[in-house]
């Protein structure tokens, strides 16, 4: 599937990765926040620190080539400087999700 309208790029290095949310993203969030339901899920989503911030980005990266896959996998060994960074991006995909017009 190619660039939808909500996507993000963010850069990891000099490679670029898209972010996007899908619903599957959504329920992997959940499960990885350990959170019940939606109001749990916005609860937990309230107050973004490093460690949840590292759960969204391993979660809204489009594994769409191996470079891709290896980061998502790594999103847990980033630094809360590192992890940090890519905090704005990760809200506008939220935002831009969810303001979508069909």
């Amino acid at each position: 599937m190619g660039f939808q309208r909500a996507d993000q790029t963010i850069f990891i290095g000099k490679n670029p990765v898209t972010l996007r949310l899908t619903i599957g993203a959504l329920a992997s969030i959940s499960s990885r926040l350990s959170a019940s339901g939606p109001a749990a899920l916005a609860a937990a989503l309230r107050c973004i620190g490093p460690d949840e911030a590292r759960v969204l980005l391993a979660c809204l990266i489009v594994c769409d080539s191996p470079y891709s896959q290896r980061i998502s996998q790594s999103a847990a060994q980033l630094s809360d400087e590192a992890v940090g960074a890519y905090v704005p991006a990760l809200c506008v995909v939220f935002e831009q999700s969810f303001n979508a017009k069909i």
